[in-house]
């Protein structure tokens, strides 16, 4: 292992890289790495609590595991037992006075009330605060986790959110994936023989321009939760590229700036998204670094985690389980967080099993994460000759 790494880092090197990121997974490293601790859902009303500890992401061997557990069946640290089902109606969750902080206060993120106490906790890992960059190359070698209705993602957020919240300042999904085995919606795979990767970016929430700059990719001899495979990010002034396995999955602008001619000049999102008009541009020339990649051009830090559930991700109407009864989804996207949890849990005869059944196969695993930069830094974004050139210059 040793002797690879030694071979890749001085193989990149040559190639005009520094290595400026890497985690093996010899053992976890919290100067790297900060535990996210909130029940706040998200944004999606997903059904887990995000909670620190071995439980829920651990190193063995190299690896870094993750995965999703019944909160009931996690150790209360007050106690030193099992919380237990009775915890979920009569207890009340109160993660400062638990774990001793906490890092999301949005929708009753630090406290709940019995009755409303996400029923399943999970892990969420990041690098904010540690370490994030502004352009460069994130690889990443990974298995998804198996079970229905988990909903694994390795992305990565803003630092600084130098254009406002979200959707303003941006999202980079390099990939999110639905755990079950065998679910289709219209007879297409959006189980672990799918993946997806999305850029999120807009001047609100309700403009969020994310149908633009997605992609997704089928596997269906090497799956992504039974194999590994490896991710990769490719960020720079000309373009933000996501493959995996070398193959390209998501790319924009596409083509990328400096391969375009004048009669196709690339002169921003924001005229991507509004060819002829629209809101109040968010990513003005007075906040940008480079505003033909704004929100893009900004430093961003990594996240690694396990969601459940929610509104949003996981269609309704699809077919679980080649129909099994049981089996489908027990639960509809219109709801508040709290009913479509319980509808989940109550489910769980249907569910729990093939989270059981897979071992640790139902984890999240990470061998390996590397992020490499160009010696020197990079240039301004390169224009071909009759487009206009990108303004700014203000890089946090």
């Amino acid at each position: 292992m040793f002797l690879m790494l030694l071979l890749v880092a001085s193989s990149a090197a040559q190639d005009g890289w520094q290595l400026v990121f890497e985690d093996e997974f010899n053992e976890f490293d919290t100067s790297k790495w900060g535990f996210e601790v909130s029940a706040w859902g998200g944004g999606n009303a997903e059904f887990q609590v995000y909670v620190p500890g071995e439980e829920n992401a651990f190193v063995r061997d190299g690896n870094l595991y993750m995965k999703a557990t019944k909160l009931s069946e996690n150790t209360n640290p007050k106690t030193g037992e099992p919380f237990g089902e009775d915890f979920l109606t009569q207890g009340e969750l109160d993660l400062v006075d638990l774990y001793g902080y906490c890092t999301q206060a949005a929708d009753f993120g630090c406290y709940r009330a019995p009755g409303d106490i996400p029923p399943i906790a999970s892990s969420r890992l990041q690098t904010a605060d540690q370490f994030s960059f502004r352009y460069g190359r994130a690889e990443i070698s990974a298995k998804m986790p198996v079970g229905d209705w988990l909903w694994p993602a390795m992305w990565l957020l803003p630092q600084n959110w130098q254009y406002g919240g979200w959707p303003l300042s941006g999202e980079i999904d390099i990939t999110e994936m639905i755990g079950n085995r065998d679910y289709k919606c219209d007879g297409n795979a959006r189980d672990i023989n799918h993946m997806g990767s999305t850029l999120h970016w807009g001047p609100s929430p309700n403009e969020n321009m994310y149908p633009l700059t997605t992609g997704e990719r089928y596997n269906f001899e090497q799956n992504f939760g039974d194999f590994f495979h490896t991710y990769v990010l490719e960020w720079d002034p000309q373009e933000l590229k996501v493959s995996v396995d070398d193959v390209v999955v998501m790319s924009t602008p596409n083509p990328a700036i400096q391969d375009r001619n004048p009669g196709n000049c690339w002169t921003g999102y924001y005229d991507f998204a509004f060819p002829n008009g629209g809101p109040v541009d968010p990513w003005t020339d007075e906040l940008a670094c480079d505003s033909f990649m704004a929100p893009f051009d900004q430093s961003f830090y990594l996240i690694l985690n396990i969601a459940v559930g929610g509104r949003w991700y996981i269609p309704d109407n699809c077919v679980n389980a080649n129909g099994a009864e049981g089996r489908q989804k027990p639960w509809g996207n219109g709801g508040g967080q709290v009913p479509m949890m319980w509808d989940f849990y109550n489910a769980q005869d249907g569910w729990y099993p093939s989270w059981t059944a897979e071992g640790d196969n139902n984890s999240l695993q990470v061998d390996w994460i590397r992020v490499y930069q160009r010696e020197g830094g990079y240039a301004p974004t390169v224009t071909p000759q009759g487009c206009p050139t990108s303004a700014g210059g203000n890089c946090n």
